[in-house]
């Protein structure tokens, strides 16, 4: 799969206390930013989450902030789907996760090896 470009999409509702941490967690990820598309998908937040992915979104260009008129995870999901630019993988995390550095590098080396497989689970911690 070589060079895949992978959109990682995030159901978020009243996260300022964490979406920082999981965007920084990205931005940090030891995979080409070329390769990502970072999709924030607010379910109306009330606090300031909107205004932290906002700004980052400044910054970055492959983080958008796409807001979830719904308010509920199953569409906040499929509004990233939709939104993911042909991608050629998908990831949900939610909005509390930090991804470790290698994590997409990971995610592609799987799929290398075994091309077979069309998705992969893992075990969070906490």
């Amino acid at each position: 799969m070589n060079r895949p470009k992978i959109a990682i999409i995030v159901p978020a509702r009243n996260e300022q206390g964490y979406i920082g941490k999981l965007i920084e967690s990205v931005i940090n990820a030891d995979f080409p930013k070329d390769q990502l598309l970072l999709l924030i998908c607010d379910g109306m937040s009330d606090d300031n989450t909107q205004k932290i992915v906002s700004e980052y979104s400044k910054k970055y260009d492959f983080i958008k902030l796409i807001i979830n008129h719904e308010k509920t995870t199953p569409y906040a999901l499929n509004l990233g789907i939709k939104n993911s630019e042909g991608a050629d993988i998908l990831v949900t995390v939610s909005a509390h996760a930090e991804i470790a550095p290698d994590f997409f590098r990971k995610i592609v080396q799987i799929f290398d090896i075994s091309p077979e497989i069309g998705c992969l689970g893992g075990v969070s911690e906490n």
